[in-house]
């Protein structure tokens, strides 16, 4: 599912600035459940590579515009044989549907009452994404207090994706509440909290899933130096898909990741960051990394 919400700060752009970000995203998913009859099953074995171009402008003193351009691909990707390896010298537990499946491949099935209402298999998928735009307003900014810092934001995401299964050809939207607070004179606690609709691909218009999502971010920034932090962080939301096999858990749980980043600031106005996330459920990617560059003009 393709949420409008997207992890942001509560501060703005300053007014009549742009600020911009490149950003890139692998996230690598593994999963092979079904009931015991096989009349209902999940297959998703594959990566969803997003690139992606941001831009944020400041109309005012605390109102700011933003958009994303996403540019996705979705198929076998490369990234089973580092996990592989990875799992291993850690003695991580390998889920069952990575240890019988090659590396690489690219399978997608979801059947539901013994019909295929996705079957895709070996072929890359890619195109243009959904569009998402976003106008926040930072309400309060003072020096101390109760989360001193935060800002509220309206989403709407666009069906502009060029292909059925990198979107949902729906108009969705939603509000969320962004908050920082400092910890100290090194770290900040940051949280997000967004209240968004939700549409499945029209290929999965047959599920009847819970139109509204809840999903929020909690994580907090150690600035260790001037120009360098570490950021770690929990992303959960709710699960909109109906009641399944209680087997299927990828179906049947909410999402829930955790990530860990860093983040560097150069002087000339540019920041780079890195990042990677793994999931805590199988309702999660199996595990991503994420880089960026922004800044501003």
């Amino acid at each position: 599912m393709f949420s409008t919400a997207i992890p942001d700060g509560a501060r703005t752009v300053v007014p009549r600035r742009w600020a911009w970000a490149l950003g890139y995203l692998n996230s690598n998913s593994i999963v092979d459940q079904n009931n015991l009859a096989v009349t209902d099953r999940v297959i998703v074995d594959g990566e969803l590579q997003r690139f992606e171009l941001g831009v944020k402008y400041g109309l005012r003193q605390r109102l700011e515009l933003g958009t994303t351009v996403p540019y996705l691909v979705l198929g076998g990707g490369y990234m089973d044989e580092f996990i592989d390896s990875f799992e291993d010298a850690f003695s991580f537990t390998t889920p069952r549907a990575r240890r019988i499946r090659g590396a690489g491949e690219f399978r997608y099935l979801v059947r539901i009452n013994g019909q295929n209402v996705i079957d895709e298999t070996d072929e890359t998928i890619h195109g243009l994404g959904d569009l998402p735009i976003q106008l926040k307003y930072q309400f309060r900014d003072e020096p101390g207090g109760l989360f001193p810092q935060m800002a509220a934001r309206g989403m709407l995401k666009l069906p502009t994706a060029t292909d059925p299964l990198l979107g949902n050809d729906r108009l969705d939207g939603g509000i969320g509440w962004l908050a920082e607070q400092p910890l100290g004179s090194r770290m900040r606690l940051l949280v997000n909290l967004d209240v968004t609709s939700a549409h499945l691909p029209l290929a999965l218009k047959t599920i009847g899933i819970d139109p509204v999502v809840v999903s929020g971010v909690v994580g907090f920034e150690h600035r260790v130096t001037a120009r360098a932090s570490w950021k770690a962080q929990l992303m959960i939301g709710s699960n909109p898909y109906p009641a399944f096999d209680r087997d299927i858990t990828a179906l049947n749980r909410e999402p829930m990741g955790i990530g860990l980043g860093w983040t560097y600031r150069f002087p000339r106005r540019a920041t780079v960051t890195l990042a990677a996330a793994e999931n805590v459920n199988s309702a999660w990617p199996d595990f991503a990394w994420t880089a960026s560059l922004s800044g501003d003009f």
